[in-house]
């Protein structure tokens, strides 16, 4: 039976709703588990710069327009509960993600090993690939993205156990730079803000972000 969670947020979100993460919980791998770089870039891009990273880039004969309809609230569901505090752990773990991320893509010396403390499978596939194109363009990221992230959804009697996220991410303070100079390097034309769903998945190791998707042509 899905379970419908409104609009939890991590402790203290609503005080610094659409604030920049601390660097605080970073650990001394990556505990800013962005694993996946979210600049989403049109067609034209600054010389050097990495567009679409994590997806294919789009065509200018395709291209459409972005999506700014607004998506339906989930039905209110109290945060309290069985249901808020694992709501809870889940918005925690993918805050940490976006921070893992975060800590990776800004020094093109990482490995990327600490992401796989905080995401399994396409995210964390998708992460390491965004990585390693930023290697090989010889770029880096500079900032922080923001996040406003809900859990939508919990589903706690299948195995395993899963929640869907849905998040407004903020990329405006996050840019691509040379590895060398740190000069920006960002795409001429991208969205500052769009949408991101992502889906968590309860293991052994407690629960890892399994799936990320951009929805580059939804802005919110």
């Amino acid at each position: 039976m899905r379970r419908r969670v409104h609009a939890l947020r991590p402790p203290a979100a609503d005080a610094r709703r659409r604030g920049r993460w601390s660097g605080g919980g970073l650990g001394a791998s990556l505990v800013l588990p962005l694993a996946a770089l979210l600049l989403a870039g049109c067609a034209d891009s600054g010389a050097g710069s990495v567009d679409h990273l994590g997806s294919r880039p789009a065509s200018p004969t395709t291209r459409e327009a972005p999506d700014t309809s607004a998506a339906p609230a989930p039905s209110p569901v109290p945060d309290t509960g069985r249901d808020g505090a694992v709501a809870r752990q889940v918005l925690a773990r993918y805050s940490d993600w976006w921070r893992a991320q975060a800590t990776a893509y800004a020094d093109s010396s990482r490995s990327g090993a600490g992401l796989s403390l905080f995401a399994t499978g396409s995210a964390l596939s998708a992460a390491l690939a965004n990585l390693h194109r930023l290697r090989e363009a010889g770029m880096v990221m500079q900032g922080q993205p923001r996040s406003d992230a809900r859990v939508t959804a919990l589903n706690l009697t299948s195995s395993p156990q899963t929640a869907a996220i849905e998040d407004c991410l903020d990329v405006s303070g996050w840019h691509q730079a040379d590895a060398h100079s740190k000069q920006l390097r960002d795409p001429r034309q991208r969205l500052s803000r769009y949408v991101v769903t992502a889906t968590a998945t309860s293991t052994s190791d407690g629960w890892l972000i399994s799936d990320l998707r951009q929805r580059t042509g939804q802005t919110c």
